[in-house]
């Protein structure tokens, strides 16, 4: 991959430094996220302080009356729309996130210089993939995450595997919509849902790859791997079991874990989503290169770039083989530029035969000339 050659002015040449390699990638998702959150999920979802019931006159309110209508009452008595506020607001945050990016990425596809791309040109979808893609995400995430998403919450409710109160008699009450947000609570919270994820995602990524003795990369996970160039559409382009247990177990297991405020579990859902997008985006300001990378040579990066990667010497960055691709890359810019180069100096000798020759042409003429005079 080359780094778009353009460059702006002097004064801003750090900064854009930063952005085409990635280096800001996530502080545009934390952003993205949080504005999607602040602006959109927490405007539209109120909660009666009384009843603790979403309130009637609020945007979310159809949704879960909707939803008490027409889920199987076996559903319900796990999952109860109106008074479970922390799963609201998880799957709120995750289609929120997902649609967006998914949106504004493609707004990007049509109208984005290909250079901001880190496969530039590979990396965009036919109509027909981009519809395949939207259609299998859509299946995962509103129908498929149903058969975790209720055993975790179930879980999540009865404080199975609850590990982080804030009292003893606390340890297995689920924290209120109501309850005090506190940052120095949360935030630890939030830190040690990022590493779980990377945990998580690192193993069964890595097994999903595996081929010997059974070959579990090509009945479950060769179906994601069918773009070597994704784009956001394709975040949750994968086979119904990749995506329940290693995409969303190991998300919504992390506040599961913590018993976080619903807040940050929304937050949590709403970054996450945002992140995946962005990551299978191919566009650098984004941060997908790293992902990208995995995707075009495969067995590299199969964390989210936190710590695994590092530690068991799976990071594409620094390998023997990225060496190779830069060396051979490099060594196609010195043959791509000697090539031009070359065909400057004939372009050159051309154009001084044409100038001798038309030199030659004149004089030819001017004794010719002279000679019809005499």
């Amino acid at each position: 991959m080359t780094l778009p050659t353009s460059s702006p002015t002097t004064t801003t040449t750090s900064l854009y430094q930063l952005l085409v390699t990635g280096k800001l990638g996530f502080f545009f998702v934390l952003t993205i996220s949080l504005t999607i959150v602040q602006l959109l999920i927490l405007p539209s979802y109120k909660v009666d302080q009384q009843t603790n019931q979403v309130e009637t006159a609020c945007l979310a309110y159809p949704l879960t009356s909707l939803l008490t209508t027409y889920l199987p009452s076996s559903f319900l008595t796990i999952y109860d729309p109106t008074t479970d506020h922390a799963f609201n607001l998880m799957a709120l945050g995750a289609l929120s996130g997902y649609y967006i990016m998914s949106t504004f990425c493609t707004l990007l596809d049509l109208f984005a210089p290909v250079s901001w791309k880190t496969q530039e040109a590979k990396s965009y979808f036919t109509i027909r993939e981009w519809c395949q893609a939207i259609v299998v995400s859509s299946l995962n995430i509103l129908l498929c995450s149903w058969l975790v998403t209720l055993p975790t919450w179930w879980m999540h409710k009865h404080g199975t595997l609850r590990l982080f109160a804030e009292s003893s008699s606390s340890s297995s009450s689920l924290t209120q919509f109501t309850a005090f947000w506190d940052w120095k609570v949360e935030l630890p919270k939030q830190l040690f849902h990022i590493v779980f994820i990377d945990i998580w995602f690192f193993t069964t990524h890595r097994f999903i790859h595996v081929s010997r003795p059974i070959n579990v990369y090509k009945w479950i996970h060769k179906f994601h791997h069918t773009f070597t160039a994704p784009c956001a559409p394709a975040c949750m382009y994968a086979h119904p079991l990749e995506f329940c247990i290693g995409n969303v177990m190991g998300i919504i297991l992390g506040p599961c874990i913590t018993n976080c405020h619903p807040l940050t579990m929304c937050g949590w859902l709403t970054l996450s989503l945002v992140s995946t997008s962005s990551t299978h985006s191919g566009y650098w300001m984004l941060g997908a290169e790293g992902h990208d990378h995995h995707h075009e040579h495969f067995d590299y990066n199969y964390g989210t770039n936190v710590l695994m990667d590092r530690l068991f010497g799976t990071k594409f960055i620094g390998s023997e083989k990225h060496k190779r691709v830069v060396a051979r890359k490099a060594r196609k810019r010195r043959e791509k530029v000697e090539e031009v180069g070359a065909k400057k100096s004939e372009v050159e000798k051309e154009e001084v035969e044409v100038v001798v020759e038309t030199k030659s042409t004149r004089r030819r003429r001017i004794g010719l000339n002279d000679l019809n005079k005499k």
